[in-house]
């Protein structure tokens, strides 16, 4: 449990689930882990990896032996990953048909060959009938385990095959026990930020994956700029403001698609944050985003109540948009386009 590459913090009934079926020798060839970005199924991936090659006679996984070591540093030849291509929006048939090549290759040096499918959900309908054909009687030792935010996008004849378990989503609470526990940064940021804490271990959603990257932007001074950014993402997008102004601040903002995703999660709170103000008909207004609530009805006041609903709509779909290696480019412009006609419902 020391490796922190392969550390779970809870989700303990679906590592109880795969313990107890190895042990009773009852694990399935394939299995779909369904959750949200940050939410630990990578981590859960590779945990189930190393379960089923660890070479330890007690205690499996014990992600110490050669076997697990390997696994947890992404070296093993024997775990193979594909996902999404760069600028693609799906996993296409040729994806598929390559894995399905390399399933009937012996494996280099375990007994048994694991496959991780990462955005399992973006297999186009082709792709996944080709899967399913090796789905259905793969090799003896072969295994799948395909991660997905939402199954729903995936055909039933594959589910069928293959379990859906979804992760675990923390309450505020856990997540703010857990970050204290485990995450020094964490500890200091809560100290001297308290604030920013909490607001953070809000937006994270339960995430701890989220959680830990906005907190280590705490450490290196960015959590700030984010926050700066969104408002002014917001700001931008109001209709006195020019639409010309909002794509070059968009095409600016940043190049890295984790920080545009956190700058638009930042942005979907302050959006709530704009509706709360709008409902609301004194002085308490319960804010999660904006720390002066006169700032919030100012920027309020710039919408509609239905322009501030849709503006919540458009930045939803472009956080989802965001992990699907879309052209950066074409996506950030029509998000201003769009965030633009929302506020002038």
């Amino acid at each position: 449990m020391d490796n922190e590459k392969t550390y779970i913090y809870g989700n303990e009934k679906l590592l109880s689930f795969f313990s107890n079926a190895a042990e009773n020798g009852k694990l399935a060839h394939a299995y779909i882990l369904e959750g949200g970005r940050g939410s630990g199924k990578h981590t859960l991936a590779r945990r189930l990896a190393c379960l089923l090659a660890c070479n330890s006679l007690f205690d499996r996984p014990c992600l110490m032996c050669e076997s697990c070591r390997k696994i947890s540093e992404g070296i093993s030849p024997d775990v193979i990953e594909i996902g999404l291509l760069e600028d693609k929006k799906q996993i296409t048939v040729d994806q598929i048909r390559a894995l399905r090549s390399e399933v009937f290759v012996k494996p280099s040096e375990e007994d048994v060959k694991i496959f991780l499918i990462s955005d399992a959900e973006c297999m186009n309908e082709p792709a996944q009938n080709v899967f399913l054909k090796v789905l259905e009687e793969p090799p003896r030792g072969v295994y799948f385990i395909m991660l997905c935010e939402n199954s729903a996008n995936m055909l039933a004849t594959v589910k069928s095959r293959a379990p859906v378990l979804k992760m675990q989503v923390f309450s505020d609470d856990e997540l703010e026990k857990y970050l204290l526990e485990y995450n020094k940064t964490a500890v200091s940021m809560a100290a001297s930020d308290p604030d920013g804490f909490k607001l953070i271990v809000r937006i994270s959603e339960g995430k701890i994956g989220v959680a830990q990257r906005l907190i280590s932007d705490f450490k290196n001074d960015k959590t700030q700029s984010k926050h700066e950014k969104a408002m002014k993402l917001i700001e931008l997008s109001s209709e006195k403001q020019k639409l010309s102004d909002l794509l070059v601040y968009l095409q600016k903002i940043t190049k890295a698609r984790d920080v545009l995703g956190d700058i638009l999660l930042y942005a979907t709170y302050a959006v709530r944050d704009l509706m709360s103000v709008k409902k609301s008909d004194g002085d308490n207004v319960n804010l999660l985003f904006y720390a002066n609530a006169d700032i919030a009805r100012k920027v309020a006041s710039e919408f509609t109540s239905a322009g501030v609903m849709r503006l919540y709509e458009v930045l939803s779909s472009a956080r989802s948009e965001v992990s699907l290696n879309l052209n950066l480019n074409c996506m950030l412009t029509n998000l201003a386009i769009e965030l633009k006609k929302a506020a002038a419902v």
